[in-house]
């Protein structure tokens, strides 16, 4: 059974998404697109005066016969719950309505953590390592708020942390899933149709009932685009990489990276070594590795010294 009643819940604002024209606000930029919906970037005003630009997502037009599709519904109808209930963390983007399929949240003007990796190299090269820490111990804190409003995520990837407000904050919810407990109190595993790519833990390879640990296991990813500058398995077929991951092997680290003396390099690797364990039930919760990088991050410089 769920949790809590507002999981099985929806919070509708349509009139809000009504009062925009696409057709002829000029303002209206397509800026990117998921897999099924499509971004576009506009300035909304508002009647006290001023203006803000915003995201709003809406359903790519190739799919507009799925507008009523049941399954679709209920993924955009998680999206916005989970955003909803997250409203208090600044480590997750604001939402500020959604109907149906679609939903206005956040623009994040300055991109988001792939981007930072791999488009701005040099840009990124530049980062300290402190710097460096202090994005890891984000990744982790926006997690963590995620999987203790009892819901997993189950698509963390480098791609989802937009930097907003000075901070990456964790995006992108369509996937997620509300987590639910037995007649003891006991948290339930759950069932995700779809585990491509080379990125995922080695239960979702296998096709196991899985848990919130999944997203443990792709922070760890994260860190290694971190540490790397680039893809975890890059250059490596897809199925050689899964198969790798299910028989216990890691992308290779660098071996400057694997040697390095630097302290918040080393706390990086470790932290990511943890987040990657083998079996889920020995991975620690993401918290946990918020902890332990913070009191890294506050002996190796003190936490209000990193700015990006």
């Amino acid at each position: 059974q769920y949790r809590h009643k507002w999981q099985l819940a929806s919070y509708p604002t349509c009139a809000v998404l009504h009062e925009i024209n696409m057709q002829y606000d000029a303002d209206f930029t397509l800026i990117n697109n998921g897999h099924y919906r499509d971004v576009f970037s506009y300035s909304q005003t508002f009647d006290g005066g001023g203006s803000q630009r915003m995201v709003m997502k809406e359903l790519r037009f190739e799919y507009d016969h799925e507008f009523t599709d049941a399954s679709r519904l209920e993924s955009h109808r998680r999206d916005a719950v989970a955003m909803g209930r997250l409203a208090h963390s600044d480590r997750i983007p604001n939402i500020y309505a959604a109907c149906s399929n679609a939903q206005i949240v956040d623009v994040s003007p300055e991109g988001d953590l792939e981007q930072h990796v791999l488009m701005e190299g040099e840009s990124y090269r530049n980062y300290t390592s402190v710097q460096k820490l202090a994005m890891a111990v984000q990744v982790a804190e926006a997690i963590a708020d995620v999987h203790e409003a009892g819901i997993a995520h189950t698509d963390v990837a480098p791609k989802q942390f937009l930097l907003l407000d000075g901070r990456y904050q964790l995006s992108d919810f369509n996937r997620c899933r509300f987590l639910k407990e037995d007649d003891q109190g006991k948290q339930c595993l759950f069932y995700v149709g779809k585990n491509p790519g080379k990125g995922r833990s080695p239960e979702e390879y296998r096709d196991d009932d899985l848990s919130p640990k999944i997203d443990v296991y792709s922070m760890g990813n994260v860190y290694y685009y971190m540490l790397m500058g680039f893809k975890y398995f890059d250059g490596y077929k897809t199925r050689k990489a899964q198969s790798i991951v299910k028989g216990g092997g890691r992308p290779p680290l660098s071996e400057e990276v694997e040697q390095s003396k630097d302290p918040a390099i080393q706390h990086i690797v470790r932290g990511m070594r943890r987040a990657q364990a083998q079996e889920a039930e020995d991975r620690p919760p993401a918290r946990e590795i918020a902890r332990y990088l913070t009191e890294a991050l506050a002996t190796i410089a003190g936490a209000d010294q990193v700015v990006f």
